[in-house]
């Protein structure tokens, strides 16, 4: 899971968003609680809080 976290810190915006799309693709978010939290992080980091308030009230 660090190696995500710096990834999602440190790729650029483009392979990180490809990156959220193919999570929620896969519906991975349902099933790991933890990996939701980083990635509603990374999103609220890159300015996308429509998305990352959207992801929270999926809970």
């Amino acid at each position: 899971m660090m190696l995500l976290k710096e990834y999602l810190h440190s790729s650029l915006e483009s392979s990180r968003l490809a990156l959220f799309g193919d999570i929620q693709v896969h519906y991975v978010l349902q099933d790991e609680p933890k990996l939701k939290k980083m990635v509603i992080d990374a999103m609220i980091h890159m300015k996308l809080y429509d998305e990352a308030n959207r992801l929270t009230k999926d809970c």
